[in-house]
């Protein structure tokens, strides 16, 4: 940080750099938050976080090719500008999803949600590094907001279509998070 407020920094570099800190914050929160987004506003997200990507790809595709003919900052090579390249592809569409439409709403939901209850539907089960001993649910159907996580592995291989899931957490216009769950299986 004491790169980005040190006198003499641009002011262009200081808004990047600041910007780029909050994308990668709101990605980590995305990603490990206990958050549903609400699924009208999940679709809106969604659009913006595709203009972000087209924006960000740009701009490091502008940078990449831009490198060979400036006299500023060494010309890349070629495995290092196809790696960046592979790089802005795949991880930024990715890294904008859940930092946009997921990290930046469920930090403004955390300031302003009441406490409540949401009852969910089993689809299916799922697990990973990222949701381990989670299910898909059938409320929410989109990428990064179909999952309940954090489930007991005994509880977990019991789920059966059409089993519910009550979460007890907080309710905002954007969406629900979740900080417990009770079960009810066998369906309503």
């Amino acid at each position: 940080m004491g790169l980005i407020f040190r006198e003499g920094t641009p002011l262009r570099n200081k808004v990047i750099l600041s910007s780029f800190g909050f994308y990668l914050l709101f990605t980590f929160i995305g990603m490990y938050a206990n958050f549903l987004v609400n699924e009208k506003v999940y679709i809106k997200l969604l659009v913006l976080s595709c203009i972000v990507s087209a924006v960000i790809i740009s701009s490091g595709l502008y940078f990449v090719f831009r490198s060979r003919h400036s006299h500023q900052m060494p010309p890349l090579q070629t495995k290092q500008r196809v790696i960046f390249v592979l790089f802005l592809i795949l991880f930024v569409p990715l890294f904008s999803i859940f930092s946009i439409a997921k990290g930046l709403p469920a930090c403004i939901h955390y300031t302003v949600a009441k406490a409540a209850q949401h009852k969910v539907t089993f689809r299916k089960t799922t697990s990973s590094k990222i949701c381990g001993y989670g299910i898909k649910i059938k409320e929410y159907s989109y990428f990064a907001n179909e999952e309940v996580c954090g489930l007991e592995k005994s509880r977990w291989r019991k789920f059966k279509d059409g089993d519910t899931l009550v979460l007890i957490g907080k309710r905002s216009l954007l969406g629900f998070s979740y900080v417990q769950h009770r079960e009810k299986i066998g369906g309503k």
